[in-house]
């Protein structure tokens, strides 16, 4: 899979601490480039065969739902079906503030948009109206190659998350937490899904978490997946066993990490060294 982060107006000083990261710290201001993420995936669409190619995340309450409903539908078609759609509300105050939308209104704009990228991607003649949108006599064109359509993964852990997934998603796209924390919340999540009345067998729970490979391990505590390639292989092993069927691992960033090459190089090691052991 190669997934793309999803940001508009990159403020210069950020204030917001990031709600995933213990010590709150996000390297997004410090970034050189920072790509529009459904033009980069198309892009990739053109260039690759079978890799899968996600949003992660697509923060909603920044789009107009069927202009982002139009733009994935089409990523769908020139891929092949190869799409995984990664949603979440947003949390960037400084973001918000630069587009002109009001920070306390993202919950319900992004459940709306959601609402309506479905409706979209699943009727012949969408017919909704919120609050905020409406997809009233439209016709909607190109329907995704996916059925009913991609597969959407909800970020967050809030309580609405949980239920976001039982009414619309395919899974979860968790933060970074530890691996206890990770299988109490996929319990939790398991059993809104089946209070729903759907099956939760099949849901996926896609973690994220930084890749740090050193040269020997760490002893003591640590953070997961940063240590030598056998300690982050166990740590692949244990988040499978809480209930991750999927990981995003980021190279660690930090002072020099920023470029290219580090983070291809990180690739490299990752897929000579720690998939061997997993395989």
């Amino acid at each position: 899979t190669l997934w793309a982060w999803h940001h508009v107006a990159i403020p210069r000083e950020v204030r917001t601490p990031y709600p995933y990261s213990p010590s709150g710290e996000f390297a997004l201001a410090k970034m050189p480039n920072f790509l529009d993420n459904l033009h980069l995936l198309t892009f990739a669409a053109a260039v690759t065969q079978t890799i899968r190619l996600g949003t992660a995340i697509l923060n909603l309450a920044y789009l107009h739902p069927l202009a982002v409903a139009k733009a994935l539908s089409t990523l769908d078609l020139l891929s092949g079906g190869r799409l995984t759609v990664g949603v979440a509300a947003g949390w960037l105050k400084e973001e918000f503030r630069a587009l002109g939308i009001p920070f306390e209104e993202r919950v319900p704009r992004a459940r709306e948009c959601l609402r309506i990228l479905v409706e979209v991607w699943t009727r012949d003649e969408p017919n909704f109206e919120g609050r905020f949108y409406r997809a009233v006599g439209i016709k909607a064109s190109p329907r995704p190659v996916q059925r009913p359509h991609p597969p959407i993964l909800v970020g967050g852990h809030a309580r609405r998350v949980f239920r976001w997934i039982a009414e619309f998603g395919a899974g979860w796209m968790a933060p970074s937490l530890s691996k206890e924390e990770t299988a109490l919340r996929v319990r939790e999540l398991k059993e809104i899904v089946a209070a729903a009345g759907r099956d939760p067998g099949p849901l996926e729970g896609c973690a994220g978490a930084h890749l740090d490979i050193l040269d020997r391990a760490q002893a003591g505590e640590r953070k997961p997946f940063s240590g030598s390639a056998e300690q982050i292989a166990q740590d692949i092993v244990d988040y499978q066993k809480a209930g991750v069927t999927s990981l995003r691992l980021y190279p660690s960033y930090g002072p020099g990490r920023l470029e290219t090459s580090f983070m291809l190089e990180t690739a490299e090691r990752f897929a000579q060294e720690v998939v061997p052991l997993v395989s």
